[in-house]
């Protein structure tokens, strides 16, 4: 049970380091911003990173 829940928890480092250089490569690398605004499922996406982003940060902490 605690070796799961400690593999869990190094998927969820890695995977939320993972994470945190991809927004940080977005932001300076591709306006990915703009991708969302000249997309059609522009409300789909930024919900869904959104969904994404708040449950990676719920199950991390």
């Amino acid at each position: 049970m605690c070796e799961d829940q400690y593999g869990f928890h190094l998927f969820c480092k890695i995977f939320w380091t993972f994470w945190h250089h991809l927004s940080f490569f977005f932001l300076f690398g591709l306006s990915f911003e703009e991708y969302i605004t000249h997309s059609q499922n522009s409300e789909y996406i930024s919900f869904t990173f959104c969904l994404l982003r708040r449950s990676v940060l719920f199950l991390c902490t």
